[in-house]
């Protein structure tokens, strides 16, 4: 899975980690559906006052890799000043999964796809698997990498913590550095913590296989 040396291996990895063993991975997950709501419970974001939500600002989840929101006047409705070429923005690279975002600046790349806030369902999957290949590619490559949607919680929590997966780090401990590093309330969505757990894994093999090119 890893074609070239992991620089990031002595400083982000979590604290259990292996090596993914495609062939170990069946279309379906390994874990029952018990253990799988057991780790969405154990996952669940807080729902009490007193935690601030982030700001749009990124925050980093791993060195280089950032996941953040859409500053509320920065939409495609609004006029945004034009930058001239030369102006450097802070990312090499930037995912945007909100579709009224407005684009990003000169010479950064941009993958954009915009989906909803709710369940993953048909094509939404190969899509947001393939998002979260291309972010990990670029971020592997020594790019500093933005994943952004509207609020920077759920659509850019699920592409973050998939590019940690694909990176060899376990779902659930992805989820908690994502939280840790950007907000309690990241991944509030359950849809998206079950699927991560359940599914996520086996959805990595599929994409190493092959599975999602063209789809």
């Amino acid at each position: 899975m890893r074609s070239a040396p992991n620089r990031f291996w002595a400083t982000v990895e979590p604290d259990h980690y292996g090596e993914f063993d495609l062939a170990g991975f069946a279309d379906e997950s390994e874990a029952s559906a018990g253990d799988v709501e057991a780790i969405v419970d154990a996952l669940e974001a807080p729902r009490h006052a007193g935690v601030e939500y982030p700001s749009w600002r990124g925050d980093e989840i791993a060195p280089g890799l950032f996941m953040g929101g859409t500053r509320d006047d920065d939409t495609i409705d609004l006029p945004a000043r034009l930058r001239d070429l030369g102006e450097r923005g802070e990312y090499d690279a930037v995912v945007t999964l909100y579709a009224w975002a407005q684009p990003v600046d000169w010479e950064v790349e941009e993958l954009r796809y915009g989906f909803g806030d709710g369940a993953l369902a048909g094509p939404d999957i190969a899509r947001v698997v393939r998002a979260a290949a291309w972010a990990h590619q670029r971020w592997r490559s020594g790019d500093r990498v933005l994943i952004r949607c509207q609020a920077g919680l759920n659509r850019s929590g699920l592409v973050s913590a998939l590019v940690l997966v694909i990176e060899g780090w376990e779902p659930d401990v992805a989820i908690r550095r994502i939280r840790d590093r950007r907000s309690p309330y990241a991944l509030f969505n359950s849809d998206f913590v079950r699927w991560l757990v359940a599914d996520s894994a086996a959805a990595v093999a599929r994409l190493q296989a092959g599975a999602y090119a063209g789809r």
